[in-house]
């Protein structure tokens, strides 16, 4: 029951964490906004290592795995400057939708790349995903036309690509401390793209308020990785990745509350089909899942 709770708490954290972004940049260049957001989850990172006191020699890594976790640090923080210039202007509930089959494109590519084609009930489980994604994705009022559209997926991509490296090809340090070094690359890589548009010449400009939902945005992140972490120790990790994508739900519904998005029929018929699609990929429909 303990593990259920703290995965509810989980998705729901995980959901609310996008909207105080969105919020933190309307009035912010999506740059300044994105350079914030990296250097506190910097800083948490940094935290993390002093708390638990596993720093490791980066000599330990070899050339190649240094040189995988360098492109890592750089396909993250590529990421996060694509995310903040589609929340800038898209709709959260657009652009959170585009980034939900991260997980499955991750699987997906690792099988392709280590020569293990998935099962064809998994593709098709994918595929109908992506036109779950794509009926959520459509008829958007984003005042930046389709640019939050490329943006997302753009975003989107090199989180996968990040996540790839870092998860299948980056061992020899310990977790924290690896999070520490893929999160100072991607704070130098945002702050770079910060300098070269001028963005920081605004920064008398962030308001005290936007300062705080940007931070808060982090400290929500961190609260969910925590609620996750112990969903996973007092229950089953498949429940658990399960109710994360409810997350998706309840940004929905406070994206509707507080910043007066509005869920289309089409947009909800997508969302349902979508969790049927996770559950069906998590094991959750027993006589379909068998063929998978």
């Amino acid at each position: 029951m303990n593990g259920l709770i703290f995965a509810i708490l989980a998705a729901i954290l995980f959901g609310v964490s996008p909207l105080f972004m969105k919020s933190g940049v309307k009035k912010t260049p999506s740059y300044l906004g994105a350079a914030v957001w990296t250097t506190v989850m910097l800083l948490f990172a940094i935290v993390q290592v002093g708390r638990t006191g596993t720093v490791t020699k980066l000599s330990s890594l070899g050339n190649i795995r240094l040189l995988l976790l360098v492109l890592s640090g750089i396909a993250l923080g590529g990421a996060i400057i694509f995310l903040f210039n589609a929340l800038k202007d898209g709709e959260v509930i657009k652009v959170v939708s585009i980034l939900a089959p991260e997980y499955f494109v991750l699987y997906i590519l690792a099988r392709i790349i280590g020569k293990t084609l998935p099962s064809i009930p998994r593709i098709v489980v994918l595929v109908v995903l992506v036109v779950a994604v794509v009926m959520m994705a459509t008829k958007s009022k984003g005042k930046g036309g389709r640019a939050w559209c490329r943006n997302s997926l753009i975003s989107m991509g090199l989180l996968v690509l990040s996540k790839y490296i870092y998860r299948y090809h980056v061992g020899g340090l310990a977790t924290s401390f690896r999070y520490l070094c893929l999160f100072l690359i991607a704070a130098i890589v945002v702050w770079i793209a910060a300098l070269s548009t001028r963005s920081l010449s605004s920064i008398r400009k962030l308001s005290f308020v936007d300062g705080i939902l940007i931070i808060g945005s982090v400290i929500l992140l961190a609260a969910a990785n925590l609620c996750a972490s112990q969903a996973v120790v007092n229950g089953s990790v498949v429940s658990t990745q399960l109710l994360l994508f409810a997350s998706m739900i309840s940004t929905a519904l406070f994206a509707c509350a507080f910043l007066k998005e509005r869920m289309t029929a089409q947009y909800l018929v997508g969302l349902c089909i979508f969790q049927a699609g996770c559950f069906l990929w998590l094991g959750y429909i027993p006589v379909l899942s068998e063929m998978l």
